[in-house]
């Protein structure tokens, strides 16, 4: 996978809920996308998400 460098604040919550779409469990999630599983941690949209 290519490191991909996104701008400061690029994970806005929607791009958070958008990119968790993609994936079916959390695990997954936090494997394929860490920065914005990260920020979604930081912001408490996980356990929405969930």
């Amino acid at each position: 996978m290519a490191n991909q460098k996104h701008p400061y604040d690029y994970w806005t919550d929607e791009r958070i809920i958008e990119e968790s779409k993609k994936y079916k469990t959390p695990i997954e999630f936090k494997i394929n996308a860490p920065t914005a599983y990260k920020k979604a941690n930081e912001k408490k949209l996980i356990k929405g998400m969930t």
